[in-house]
């Protein structure tokens, strides 16, 4: 784990264990005073096992908790860089979504025949 993603790390385990103290929160998870306060302090890290009893006590899915911590956007939407990128999401559509994306694509396709 990188330096930056140690620091969210430690941010995010201080914003979670809120006022409780350090053994009431190293006991919600199932670990060592001593190592809650190793994360805060950026000495190490927790692995799958600490990630997952954090995601727990936060009632925050894991896929979210690790965007987090390495400072990912979940909700970022990819722009396609080719039209087959664009094709594989078309394909995805169900047939009367895909028909409906034909038209709209002919549609497109007159408007710039005729400039």
């Amino acid at each position: 784990m990188d330096e930056q993603a140690k620091q969210r790390t430690a941010e995010i385990v201080r914003r979670i264990k809120g006022r409780r103290t350090l053994a009431q929160f190293a006991k919600a998870l199932g670990v060592s005073p001593g190592t809650i306060r190793n994360w805060e302090d950026c000495v190490s890290s927790p692995g799958l096992d600490g990630l997952i009893a954090i995601a727990t006590d936060s009632k925050q899915p894991l896929v979210e908790l690790l965007a987090e911590i390495l400072g990912e956007d979940l909700f970022k939407r990819q722009e396609p860089k080719v039209a087959e990128e664009v094709l594989l999401q078309a394909n995805l559509l169900n047939k009367k979504e895909k028909l409906r994306l034909i038209e709209l694509l002919a549609s497109d396709l007159a408007d710039l025949l005729e400039d």
